[in-house]
Order: structure tokens, then sequence, then C-alpha cells
């Protein structure tokens, strides 16, 4: 049998004019903001073309296409959540005044976090980094690296189990908050 380009943009056609306006109101419902709301479906029509040549049922994508929305709607009030609290760091930093000792420890500091993730095996490293400094979520790195969320999540929890023996866990936090503000 040949293989037709057409069958799949049938088949996804069928389910995007079968399912759009209700889950655009879904997504409404639980979200602020006219692009927001156009970009997670977007997105969710996105991951569904990815995933439509390993699924059967095309009578009932609603209800996957609703978890693929509440999983970005997630993701995306994990990142502001994480963007709100350094802004208010970042504020009250700004209204604080430090000594040079104050700024020369948190120099160093900071000198021995980055050595310590430095010193992480190179895909640990870049998967922590991912994940810490540029806020990316799991899914996000699984599809970019092509690898599982489990894989991820094994990376990070070494990474950290890593940084933890070096650092006390304040200081740890500390760090990642700075570098979070500032990076």
């Amino acid at each position: 049998m040949e293989f037709s380009p057409e069958i799949p943009v049938k088949r996804f056609e069928n389910i995007f004019f079968s399912t759009k306006d209700r889950l655009y109101n879904f997504v409404k419902k639980h979200t602020r903001g006219h692009d927001a709301i156009e970009e997670i479906v977007q997105q969710c029509y996105i991951k569904l073309w990815e995933q439509l040549p390993g699924l059967k049922d095309d009578e009932n994508m609603l209800p996957m296409l609703s978890t693929y929305a509440i999983h970005l709607i997630i993701d995306g009030l994990r990142k502001e959540a994480r963007e709100a609290v350094r802004a208010r760091i970042f504020y009250e930093q700004q209204h604080q005044t430090y000594d040079s000792t104050d700024a020369l420890q948190l120099k160093e500091m900071m000198k021995e976090y980055q050595e310590a993730v430095e010193a992480l095996p190179p895909r640990r490293r870049m998967i922590y980094r991912m994940v810490r400094e540029e806020g990316l979520s799991h899914q996000q790195i699984a599809r970019q690296l092509n690898i599982s969320t489990n894989t991820i999540e094994s990376q990070i929890n070494e990474a950290l189990h890593t940084l933890r023996k070096k650092f006390p866990a304040d200081k740890l936090a500390l760090m990642m908050i700075w570098l979070n503000i500032f990076h």
C-alpha cells in the first residue's frame, strides 16, 4: 500500500473541526488572554499531529486534547509563578543595602555554585541547566532531547543530590534564586 500524505491531513482536519470550538472554550475557562488561549490551543494540536499515527479512536480526541491543554496551562502557571518570585525578590533586593563583605561573599558563593554545576557529568549538567536556569518543563526537555521525563527527573535528582552534598540547603536555594533572577 502506497503512503498518501493526504490521509493523515484529512484525518487531522476532521478531528480539528470536530473539537476546536470545545477545546478553545475549555482553555478559555482556565486561561486569561486571547494570545495565551490561542498559543495553548495551537500547542495542543501540534502535539496531536505528532501523536496522530499512534492514535486509534478519532471520536474521543477531546479528552486527550483537554489533558494536553491542562498540562500546558499548568506549565504556564508555574512559569508565571517563577517570574513573580523573581520579580519580588529582585524588588526586595533593590531596596536592601549590602556592604562590600556581603557582595564579596555572594560572589564567592556563586562562583562555587557554578564550579559545582560545571563538575556535573555533561548530560546531567545540560538537563539541570535547562530546568533550573532556563525554566523549561520536563516535557519540553524530553521532546527537545528525545528522552523520557523519567530520565529528566532522575538526572535532576542526581544533580541536586550532588549539589546538596556540597552546599547547605539554604545556601543552595539562595544561589538558585539569585541565579534565576539575574540569568
